[in-house]
């Protein structure tokens, strides 16, 4: 245990360590929460041709949420296209006599682009239409009992469906960019730490233990095990911040989440200790991480969404293993157990045995296994 607790003890010296096993993902996740937090107005436009008191009770209610800005028939596509308004509806003439009468009758919308506020209005709108057609059809036509209903349906369902959709799309967003940011921390951190072991290698410390008690493969060992750990800390504590600090509702998927995050470290220190076997020196070792890191951060997730890439890029990012925790953290996030994302756990765990087979098969460039037997020389001498 001696190599253990000298590798966690020097790696949690280093400030810059600290910087990424929690303040980096900290404050990132910080500004994303006070981001989703704050209260922008969104510009709702609405060219309301059949001006009836349902329509007028309709527009009331969206005002609620939205700033209301009224258009004209042919001001709708403009106002949408030069982002005078972020959505627009369009209630057509003679649409609440067809409601009444129990005939299917939509409301148009134009938008450019979806966001989570769109998402929830689209559903309140679809809901709200499909409510009034239901009651036309019971009230055969009698336009008091038609607007009774309507008064009994906005009593008991507008606020479920105008606040509770919205924030929990909001809630959902907010904790899979957290997961993204917390992945990038780990990939920096965890495959940057490993180089550790290089280092002792190339000052001779690796050759010297050896004539002591502890063997290769226990150095080797315990070495895989403290980055693992050093891994669970950081996942610990940020999770904590995350639960305790920013608020965020994780309670429910805690466990599977954290338990695929402690897999993808795992995959993270096997990753960092096979290029550390590769490489001649730390140089060369934290040049080949960048390489590496670099397009498996963005092509994976964890930067940006993936959906917002190229299609290409899309196919390209799943050789990647941060592809997969980031499209797990968003199942589980979305409701998924653990057995729901067992695709995503088999390939991450495949990518970590790979990682660690080509680790034990000690590949080694000529210039390294040179310096190699000159210092085993030296000690024998």
């Amino acid at each position: 245990m001696i190599i253990l607790k000298n590798t966690f003890r020097r790696m949690l010296k280093k400030k810059s360590s600290w910087l990424f096993i929690i303040i980096l993902p900290i404050v990132l996740m910080s500004v994303l929460v006070q981001a989703g937090s704050s209260s922008n107005t969104y510009y709702l436009g609405i060219s309301d041709q059949d001006k009836t008191d349902f329509t007028k009770t309709f527009i009331k209610n969206l005002g609620e949420k939205y700033e209301i800005v009224p258009l004209k028939e042919g001001e709708v596509r403009d106002a949408v296209i030069n982002s005078e308004v972020d959505y627009a509806l369009v209630i057509n003439k003679g649409t609440t006599g067809d409601l009444i009468s129990g005939v299917n009758k939509e409301i148009e919308a134009y938008s450019i682009k979806e966001s989570n506020i769109s998402a929830p209005l689209r559903i309140y709108v679809d809901s709200y239409m499909s409510a009034a057609r239901g009651i036309g059809i019971e009230a055969n036509g009698d336009e008091k009992t038609f607007y009774k209903g309507m008064d009994y349906y906005l009593d008991g369902k507008f606020e479920m469906l105008t606040s509770t959709v919205s924030a929990d799309a909001a809630k959902s967003e907010n904790i899979k960019r957290s997961m993204g940011f917390l992945v990038l921390s780990m990939v920096i951190l965890l495959t940057f730490a490993t180089t550790g072991t290089l280092k002792d290698k190339m000052n001779g410390l690796y050759l010297r233990i050896q004539c002591g008690p502890i063997t290769k493969a226990n150095y080797q060992i315990q070495s895989f095990i403290s980055y693992v750990l050093i891994a669970i800390f950081q996942l610990f504590l940020v999770f904590m911040v995350m639960v305790n600090v920013l608020k965020m509702d994780i309670g429910g998927i805690f466990l599977p989440l954290f338990l695929v995050m402690v897999l993808f470290a795992v995959c993270c220190v096997a990753l960092g200790t096979f290029v550390t076997s590769i490489s001649n020196n730390v140089t060369q070792a934290s040049a080949l991480l960048n390489l590496i890191n670099i397009p498996m951060c963005m092509l994976g997730g964890a930067m940006w969404p993936s959906e917002i890439m190229p299609e290409m890029l899309q196919t390209i990012s799943v050789i990647f293993p941060t592809t997969w925790v980031i499209q797990a953290a968003d199942k589980i996030v979305g409701g998924a157990s653990l057995a729901g994302v067992g695709v995503e756990i088999a390939i991450l765990a495949g990518f970590t045995m790979v990682f660690l087979i080509l680790s034990i098969l000690d590949i080694k460039m000529p210039k390294a296994r040179k310096r190699s037997a000159k210092v085993s020389k030296t000690l024998e001498a």
